[in-house]
């Protein structure tokens, strides 16, 4: 059911589309990457392993999570049922000349799996995506700081 006909590895979510997800209710979040120290094969580190360090890269992770139907975003034509879906940007592809942010679904375990999300791609345009996170810099500059957004793995290049 793809809108462009499985040409583009992702669904293209419009603009129109795009306003109903994250209207509704969606949640943003943020996260600093992570990395775990793994112990060297020493008696002594092996000795103090449970005590490995995790370290900040300064690189973020960034999602929102929103009541989708499988319409939506391209899957089925079912419209009736709503999902409750976290959505991961990924990247930035560039399709026909047009550049998308993309964003993978997570599915949702914790409530009933939502297995057909898990891994889906969606596409939404590199300029409505600008607009969003000017949006949430201006709004909330604590959580969603200029210097964090610049740091989104898929949005370094973007936000100025």
């Amino acid at each position: 059911m793809k809108k462009n006909d499985n040409q583009a590895p992702f669904y293209i979510v419009e603009l129109n589309e795009f306003r109903q997800i994250i209207n509704s209710n969606a949640i943003f979040k943020i996260w600093e990457q992570q990395i775990t120290s793994k112990p060297d094969n020493t008696p002594f580190s092996l000795a103090r392993s449970s005590l490995r360090q995790t370290q900040y890269t300064g690189k973020y992770h960034f999602l929102f999570q929103a009541n989708v139907t499988e319409k939506i975003v391209g899957i089925s034509d079912n419209s009736l049922k709503h999902f409750n879906v976290p959505w991961e940007l990924t990247g930035q592809e560039n399709f026909n000349g047009k550049d998308y942010i993309v964003f993978s679904g997570w599915g949702d375990p914790m409530n009933g799996s939502f297995s057909q999300f898990e891994g889906y791609n969606i596409g939404v345009d590199k300029e409505i995506i600008e607009l969003l996170v000017d949006y949430l810099i201006k709004d909330n500059p604590d959580y969603f700081s200029q210097i964090k957004m610049k740091n989104v793995i898929g949005l370094e290049n973007i936000i100025k």
